[in-house]
């Protein structure tokens, strides 16, 4: 589920021509999801546990999109 986000969110922004974000920059923390930009957290998801419900229901497509505007 996290691996997929991650390269769901790096290939809509490469698309846009800007650079992937780090997700979770400070190492693999379980159950956490972390996307930052510059070093500045943009999503930060905590404490998920299985399903991770909170990854599931957050719009990736729409997260994506307002990286892009906010790199223009």
């Amino acid at each position: 589920m996290f691996k997929r986000a991650e390269e769901r969110l790096a290939r809509a922004l490469k698309e846009a021509g800007l650079p992937a974000p780090a997700c979770n920059p400070d190492g693999k923390k379980a159950g956490s999801f972390i996307v930052a930009v510059d070093g500045k957290p943009l999503l930060s998801l905590t404490g998920l546990k299985r399903p991770f419900k909170p990854l599931r229901e957050t719009d990736l497509d729409d997260l994506a999109a307002r990286l892009v505007r906010a790199a223009q």
